[in-house]
């Protein structure tokens, strides 16, 4: 039986709320690692009101050690949260952090900002056991500021999910496409390629851009790499997707991606999906 359905008695301390957060990354173009620390967690409430949340271990991690299946558990709160919440953010800790490129450069990075929240939906009180996701997308979050500043940046995107339910995309790209000399405009084969997933059908797929003052009203919510598997296959995957609807899209340029700028990033193909929970849903290209 779910711990949310036990008979409780509150009064006596006999149940409390319990909440855990794991955390997930989606990789970035020629990034091979990204230390940093989390701070804290924050939990928007329906009110305005903040509620913090302090992670399991604030020594600093891998965020690439988290992509695909692998989470890291951030957070364990027993009976310290309770309340309606619409919002949740992470808030890291650049102190030390750096990034490692695919060269073996390793470059200090630095936290532009915390972002904006991610949305949720969480009614959360002292019977109940929630556990959810919340995964990264570095494409979307790491701005490359090396030429001029000598640093990169981050500006952390998010997206959070309840942890039993998420869906998936995943499928192929054309290797005869994604060959072809105008998708690699005289790079290795497979270089930038990546899909883009946006909520919503027939999307028009653009890049993901935020300034800070102008925002793409048609933002991605979700990005992967597409990668040549050992069969000779070029696939990607994209997890924790709330169930829905969502247009699917692939470049070739995603390593052109700067979140901070409008990129004019041109897209190949685009595609709709109906994502359910504890599903894949295959789309091919």
């Amino acid at each position: 039986m779910p711990p949310a359905l036990l008979t409780c008695l509150p009064l006596l301390g006999a149940c409390e709320g319990h909440l855990t957060l794991d955390l997930a990354a989606s990789p970035a173009d020629d990034i091979a690692r990204v230390e940093i620390a989390l701070s804290t967690i924050e939990l928007l409430g329906s009110d305005g009101g903040t509620t913090r949340i302090d992670p399991v271990d604030e020594q600093a991690f891998n965020l690439l050690a988290y992509t695909g299946d692998d989470t890291r558990r951030i957070a364990d709160a027993d009976g310290d949260v309770s309340g309606r919440f619409v919002g949740l953010r992470l808030r890291f800790d650049d102190e030390d952090a750096y990034v490692r490129t695919a060269s073996g450069a390793s470059v200090p990075l630095e936290l532009l900002s915390a972002g904006e929240y991610a949305d949720l939906e969480l009614d959360l009180d002292d019977t109940d056991s929630v556990a959810l996701v919340a995964a990264v997308d570095l494409r979307f979050s790491l701005i490359d500021r090396v030429a001029d500043l000598g640093v990169w940046q981050l500006v952390p995107v998010t997206r959070v999910v309840k942890a039993d339910g998420w869906g998936t995309i995943a499928g192929t790209v054309d290797a005869d496409t994604l060959g072809d000399g105008d998708c690699r405009d005289g790079r290795s084969v497979g270089r930038g390629v990546a899909v883009y997933v946006y909520p919503g059908l027939d999307v028009v797929p653009t890049d993901y851009h935020d300034s800070g003052s102008v925002v793409n009203l048609d933002q991605p919510v979700a990005s992967a790499p597409v990668a040549q598997d050992s069969s000779g296959l070029w696939r990607y995957t994209i997890n924790y997707l709330e169930p829905g609807y969502y247009t699917v899209a692939w470049t070739c340029e995603g390593d052109a991606e700067h979140p901070r700028e409008d990129d004019d990033l041109v897209f190949q193909a685009r595609a709709n999906a109906l994502v359910a929970a504890a599903a894949t849903t295959p789309v091919d290209f």
